[in-house]
């Protein structure tokens, strides 16, 4: 009895901690369905298809431009009470530091090209400050889930920006995408001024140590191999920005997008459940401790299997009715894409936690090179397919590859847990 008294006292606070970021997930997906629930019925579908373009093409852009350095500052933080604290007072200074360069490079990038686009300058001068706000942004994130606040991380990253953007644009109801995204970037604005402060107050006992100790050519390798297996994952999540938006009408874009929005709920439970578990995953990974690691795996997939199948089902039943009930009557066509869509994001949800296993114990390699040969397969056939197949060659590019990197890190991970000695855990994957 006492052990099991130990263990549910042991599991209440990761009770607790998945409700509350249960509570800012949820928030966040549907406060996102309804900003582009409302913007698809102010907005023609060009001027939606700009704004999608406006608030998405940041996301990317901060995934690449900050190098891999979003996962390693969640693993290192996790295992801060681990390593030295000069050494890790150097890391935070790194992890601010090296991921903004080449993020501030495409800011400008994005200004040099809205100086030769004077129909969009406005556009991309917005696009150009959003990418440079998000990223600070992004990585305060990553330091409140590995701190132990992934709710707050959550509620003040995703949930805040897109309700200051949905709110202004109730108000005001522009007729162009420019002040929509404006509302985004004040929305992220604000979200800085939120996490800031109690990133630093956590933070504040690392700062005040003596001078610190950089180890920047390992944390850049191990970033940069996080880096490809993200910039992979990035590209194939945006295969309808990088691909249908240029190749393909703006109609198909707006289209396609809805449909995966409305699928993006599949993905509640590994976007809950990753912020909670990946410290713990990190840590065990680090001891060596593959009896827990099994527990963890294994009550991560259970809890993606009791939310995301009946959803799917749902979703499956009523296609048109739940594209029309969300995005109005001119979005019912884009219902036609969502079977593919709603396999592929079951596929996807598997295999996060699995994926997450790669990178919270180290192996970064392999994340890396699985979405590099995912990309390398899908890409041309979502390139040579767009002209004539539309969103559907961006459904069916996504569903190969969901396919493909669950069979490899759902391969992976399993050999590795089913392995017994615990001596080396890195080995064995």
């Amino acid at each position: 009895m006492k052990l099991i008294g130990d263990m549910f006292m042991h599991l209440l606070p990761r009770f607790f901690s998945l409700l509350r970021t249960s509570l800012s997930v949820v928030l966040a997906r549907f406060s996102s369905i309804a900003l582009f629930a409302l913007t698809a019925r102010i907005f023609s579908q060009h001027d939606n298809g700009q704004f999608i373009f406006a608030i998405t093409l940041p996301q990317l852009l901060t995934q690449l431009g900050t190098i891999g350095w979003l996962n390693l500052i969640r693993r290192e933080v996790a295992r801060r009470s681990e390593i030295s604290p000069v050494i890790f007072k150097g890391f935070i200074l790194r992890s601010f530091q090296v991921p903004m360069i080449p993020v501030l490079c495409a800011a400008v990038g994005m200004i040099l090209y809205g100086l030769m686009r004077e129909e969009d300058r406005s556009l991309y001068f917005c696009i150009a400050t959003v990418i440079t706000v998000y990223a600070v942004v992004a990585i305060l994130r990553e330091y409140l889930i590995a701190l132990g606040m992934p709710a707050l991380s959550i509620a003040a990253s995703e949930v805040l920006p897109v309700v200051i953007t949905g709110g202004i644009v109730w108000l005001i109801q522009p007729a162009r995408a420019t002040p929509a995204a404006l509302a985004f970037l004040l929305g992220l604005l604000v979200s800085c001024a939120i996490q800031i402060p109690v990133v630093l107050k956590a933070l504040r006992p690392y700062l005040n140590v003596a001078r610190p100790t950089f180890n920047t050519r390992a944390w850049i390798r191990a970033g940069g191999l996080s880096l490809l297996g993200f910039g992979g994952r990035a590209i194939l999540d945006r295969l309808d920005t990088l691909v249908l938006a240029t190749l393909g009408p703006a109609v198909q874009f707006a289209l396609y997008n809805s449909a995966q929005r409305a699928t993006v709920l599949l993905l509640v439970a590994p976007t809950v459940l990753l912020p909670v578990f990946s410290p713990h995953v990190s840590r065990a990974s680090a001891r060596g401790d593959i009896a827990l690691l099994r527990r963890e795996m294994a009550l991560q997939t259970l809890l993606v299997t009791l939310c995301a199948l009946p959803l799917a089902w749902l979703l499956m039943k009523y296609p048109a009715q739940i594209m029309g009930f969300l995005f109005g009557a001119r979005y019912e066509d884009s219902s036609q894409y969502l079977g593919l869509i709603v396999f592929s994001q079951v596929l996807f949800a598997f295999s996060l936690p699995w994926s997450n296993l790669m990178l919270m114990s180290g192996r970064e390699a392999i994340y890396a090179y699985a979405h590099l040969l995912a990309l390398a397969i899908v890409l041309p056939v979502a390139i040579g397919l767009v002209v004539t197949w539309g969103g559907y060659a961006i459904a069916l590019a996504s569903l190969i590859s969901n396919v493909l990197l669950f069979a490899i890190f759902f391969g992976v991970g399993i050999y590795g847990l089913l392995q017994q000695d615990s001596a080396n855990l890195a080995a064995r994957f």
